[in-house]
C-alpha cells in the first residue's frame, strides 16, 4: 500500500503573531514575514520541552525569551538523557534561517524521514493494525507527554481571572 504524503507546504507568507512567547520562532520575533516554517520550529520546541520539561529559550520575562530566541545557541541539559538523532532532529527544526529549517521544503515529509522516526510506521497510524512494542512504546510515550503539556498549559490559562 503507497501511502500518499499530502502534507502542504504554504506558497504564501504572514505577519500575524499568536502563541506562547517560548515558542515563537524567530522571524515572527524579528517581526518579518513568516511562512509555514513557524510550525516546525513550534515542533522543534514542544519536542525539546516534552523531553527535557522545559522550553530551550525560557527567559524570566518575555524580552528576555525573545533575546535567547533570537541569539542564544540550542543546548540540552547535562541530566537528560537524549538520542544523537533525536537531538539532531530538534536542531534541524530551530534553524533560525526558515528556508533551511526541516520541514520548510518538504513540509511533514521531512521530518517523517528523520532518523529518530526511522522505526516508525506512521501507515500504521491510518490503517489501525498491530503495532510492534517499539512502535507502541514510542508512540504511548509521546501522547502521554503531549497530554502532560496540553494539561499543565490549560491549568496556567485557567489560573486566569475571567
Amino acid at each position: 500500500m503507497t501511502i500518499v504524503n499530502s502534507e502542504p507546504v504554504l506558497p504564501y507568507r504572514t505577519n500575524s503573531f499568536v502563541g506562547t512567547e517560548e515558542y515563537i520562532a524567530p522571524e515572527v520575533v524579528n517581526g518579518v514575514s513568516q511562512s509555514s516554517a513557524v510550525d516546525w520550529w513550534t515542533l522543534g520546541i514542544l519536542i525539546y520541552e516534552m523531553l527535557t520539561g522545559t522550553t530551550p529559550f525560557k527567559g524570566n520575562v518575555a524580552d528576555e525569551t525573545f533575546h535567547k530566541i533570537v541569539n542564544n545557541q540550542l543546548k540540552w541539559p547535562d541530566d537528560t538523557q537524549v538520542s544523537q538523532d533525536c537531538k539532531a532532529l530538534v536542531k534541524k527544526l530551530l534553524r533560525r534561517e526558515p528556508e533551511k529549517r526541516l520541514g520548510s521544503a518538504n513540509g511533514a515529509s521531512d521530518i517523517k524521514a528523520s532518523r529518530w522516526f526511522k522505526d516508525f510506521n506512521f501507515a500504521l497510524i491510518r490503517v489501525r493494525t498491530t503495532y510492534n512494542s517499539l512502535i507502541l512504546h514510542k508512540f504511548i510515550q509521546l501522547t502521554y507527554l503531549l497530554f502532560l503539556f496540553v494539561s499543565d498549559r490549560m491549568k496556567y490559562l485557567q489560573s486566569f481571572p475571567r
